[in-house]
């Protein structure tokens, strides 16, 4: 396995990755494809993630010295915590998520992750979800309306970012967002964060 080492936050990172999605029989993704609704709402945990074959799937990125490990929905958030005690990692790996109903378009102008107390009862909760003490990688993933909404939105993220820090909630801080260039920009200006999170999507095709 090829590693990236991240200066900013001093660890190396496994060049691939594994995603915590799990798929249907006609192979579409879990969650999302069943019901969009329920798989965006906090709490809600679909059956049956986590099993046998996903164990099998992790035991097989351990062989391969993959310690980068992202997930998104509640139902892949607890199965990643319990398959990691399930199935204990030969070495230290790092996880990465997100703030459920906070990110991308599922919040208006993304006002929740603004507000330090509610963030800090999401990121709680995901840590039981999870089951670890502390989260390796928030993904803050807001869209530019956010900004746009909210002058003083990046000032109040940041300091989020370091109150959950020094709370030792988390570890690092990761830019993510649909929004393009220029809001990749504002967040790298801003300095919280540790790490850039590039969405690419092969179905997509942009003309330059």
């Amino acid at each position: 396995m090829l590693y990236k080492t991240v200066k900013r936050i001093g660890v190396e990172i496994s060049a691939i990755g594994l995603g915590g999605h799990e798929y249907l029989p006609n192979g579409r993704s879990r969650g999302f494809n069943e019901d969009a609704r329920l798989a965006v709402q906090p709490g809600y945990l679909f059956p049956g993630f986590g099993g046998e074959q996903r164990k099998s799937v992790l035991a097989a990125a351990y062989a391969h010295g993959i310690n980068f490990y992202d997930v998104t929905i509640d139902s892949e958030k607890e199965a990643l915590g319990r398959n990691l005690r399930e199935v204990p990692p030969p070495y230290e790996v790092y996880v990465q998520t997100r703030p459920a109903g906070m990110v991308y378009s599922y919040d208006p102008y993304n006002a929740k992750m603004a507000q330090y107390d509610l963030l800090e009862a999401e990121v709680q909760r995901v840590l039981g979800l999870l089951q670890r003490e502390r989260l390796d990688l928030l993904n803050v993933a807001f869209m530019a309306s956010a900004i746009e909404h909210d002058p003083a939105y990046m000032i109040k993220i940041a300091d989020n970012v370091a109150r959950l820090k020094q709370k030792g909630l988390i570890r690092f801080a990761s830019a993510d967002t649909f929004s393009g260039e220029a809001t990749y920009l504002r967040q790298i200006e801003q300095g919280c964060f540790d790490s850039l999170f590039i969405n690419f999507n092969f179905g997509r095709c942009h003309t330059l």
